[in-house]
């Protein structure tokens, strides 16, 4: 049990002291958002030239 009750202790004071840490912390979310978003968009973009690549393949079809 005092692996339990030191786990609540430290929960407890990293809770107490988020208004402390409320401007860093804003920024690292604001930041991994950022990052998350612009990561989606590349793999979006990256997913739809595939897909017109292949569309783009059966339609004219094979060369020789």
């Amino acid at each position: 049990m005092p692996a339990l009750k030191q786990i609540v202790s430290v929960t407890l004071m990293n809770i107490k002291s988020v208004p402390q840490r409320l401007g860093a912390s804003s920024v690292i979310v604001i930041g991994i958002a950022g990052v998350v978003g612009v990561l989606v968009s590349i793999l979006a973009m990256v997913a739809g030239l595939s897909q017109m690549m292949s569309s783009t393949e059966r339609a004219t079809g094979p060369s020789s």
